[in-house]
């Protein structure tokens, strides 16, 4: 190779002598780099390598964990990145559009249209907001809980019931995750995908090429991430292409009054536009790939941290028993919103495995901010790792325990817990679906405890692992279940 550099008259100690040049300005670069100041090891000043490398690893969430324990509330991850924990800090990053989002989310752009969860734009967020977040009330939810009762809650109750006989061992996160898609097939498509009675249909093999073309998107760059994966690209098209029944609806006299339906009435106050189709069917798709992981990520984590810790299952049944006396009662949102150890229960367990496993990243406006008592300057990437912030010592006692107790101490303790609890974000990001998640995650644990008692497969590896959710490591959680009689 040297010879090739030589036959330009470029001499092997000129080569050597512009390598040693190049270093010395990278180390220089590290050394006196915006976020040099800011703890971390000593590698970030120089590159962000480790932190990928724990992504591809899918053990990101604890490996941050781990830096905060060492290196405080505030850790640098790379030459132009941090991660924050500390309450006052997640405030001033997540209570404004200040902050904008990273480039993280333009992988969540579809069918060539933004929707309210990756524009970076705050106007133009706004302006969607106001126009989806009437979708996502919790008078809209009141309205749709039929569906998610029938179409999706019973469904899943009689596969258990055909599938888990006499012993055999059923995927609870399978079941979950065909449950929530099915629920959303129902309210977003105009009739379930059916993935409870037949396991394969074009939908999953859909959301599993759009969602490897958002990643994509986001390593090999949005414009050429297409061109290199085809076949991705391909099926987010057939996606897109399959959405015909936005025009079909447009043209129905009497509607059904579902999400889809919603997203097309919905009208943008100050200019009277609507949706268009390419927007519509983006929101259904980020709706699709987020909104199926919250349910059934919790409620299967839920399910196997009770099954873990037998004093909470006892408890939270007992709790449920005297709510829902009969077998035979119906199960609504109304009769078990309020119960108390249920509603504890679920918020610990979106503490402590919480669905979002991503890290958020916001940017540091132009003028910089003081986070923790460091200057950071504009431009500067603030990462909001959700899980990690609700697994940092400083903000949770024992975090690494499964306790739905410190959630029914006294009020002033639990609002001071609340702070670092974000497992829909916060702020004008918050997630818009958060009612409808509630709702599922309800009523489908009660009505899984109420017609069953579950017992977890031994020998399965269930160490988290942050995929695009914080998924078992195998990637199922394989229980056996038996009918309750009384």
């Amino acid at each position: 190779m040297w010879s090739l550099f030589e036959s330009y008259g470029i001499s092997t100690e000129a080569l050597l002598a512009v390598a040693g040049v190049f270093a010395a300005y990278q180390v220089v670069k590290g050394l006196t780099g915006p976020l040099a100041h800011v703890p971390g090891p000593w590698h970030t000043k120089f590159t962000r390598l480790a932190h990928l490398i724990g992504v591809a690893r899918a053990s990101v969430w604890w490996d941050v964990v781990e830096l905060h324990r060492i290196y405080g509330p505030i850790v640098r991850l790379g030459p132009n990145s941090l991660s924050v924990t500390d309450p006052k800090s997640l405030d001033i990053v997540l209570s404004t559009h200040d902050f904008r989002k990273g480039e993280l989310y333009q992988s969540f752009r579809f069918a060539g249209e933004h929707n309210v969860a990756s524009t970076r734009d705050p106007e133009l967020h706004k302006t969607l907001k106001k126009m989806v977040a009437p979708v996502f009330s919790t008078v809209s939810m009141q309205n749709l809980e039929p569906l998610i009762l029938e179409l999706g809650v019973q469904r899943a109750v009689n596969y258990l019931e055909k599938n888990g006989a006499n012993g055999a061992p059923v995927d609870l996160l399978k079941t979950m995750m065909h449950m929530t898609l099915d629920v959303i097939g129902a309210i977003a498509f105009g009739g379930p995908f059916n993935l409870l009675d037949v396991e394969s249909v074009p939908v999953t093999e859909w959301l599993h090429g759009i969602t490897m073309l958002g990643i994509c998107r986001l390593v090999f760059d949005a414009t050429l991430a297409p061109l290199i994966f085809r076949k991705f690209h391909r099926e987010e098209r057939e996606f897109v292409q399959a959405i015909d029944m936005i025009e079909k609806r447009r043209k129905m006299l009497n509607p059904p009054k579902d999400i889809l339906q919603a997203l097309i009435e919905a009208v943008d106050e100050d200019t009277g536009t609507s949706l268009s189709t390419e927007a519509i069917a983006s929101h259904i798709i980020v709706l699709l790939v987020a909104g199926s992981d919250t349910t059934a990520l919790t409620v299967t984590w839920t399910i196997v941290l009770l099954l873990q810790n037998p004093h909470c299952m006892k408890r939270l049944v007992e709790e449920i028993d005297e709510a829902i006396p009969s077998l035979d009662e119906p199960i609504t949102h109304a009769k078990i919103q309020s119960l108390m150890y249920l509603n504890a229960v679920l918020t610990e367990t979106l503490r402590l495995r919480s669905p979002a496993a991503l890290e958020l990243p916001r940017v540091v406006p132009p003028k910089g901010v003081t986070l923790n008592n460091l200057f950071i300057p504009g431009g500067a990437e603030v990462n909001v790792m959700i899980t990690t912030i609700m697994q940092d010592e400083r903000n949770f006692e024992r975090p690494t325990e499964y306790d739905p107790e410190r959630w029914l101490g006294p009020s002033e303790q639990v609002n001071e817990l609340k702070r670092a609890w974000v497992p829909f974000s916060a702020g004008p990001r918050v997630c818009l679906g958060r009612a409808m998640a509630w709702v599922e995650m309800r009523v489908t644990l009660v009505t899984l405890l109420r017609k069953f008692e579950f017992a977890l497969v031994p020998g399965q590896d269930l160490t988290p692992k942050s995929r695009l959710g914080l998924e078992p490591a195998s990637g199922k959680a394989m229980v056996t279940l038996s009918k309750r009689t009384a």
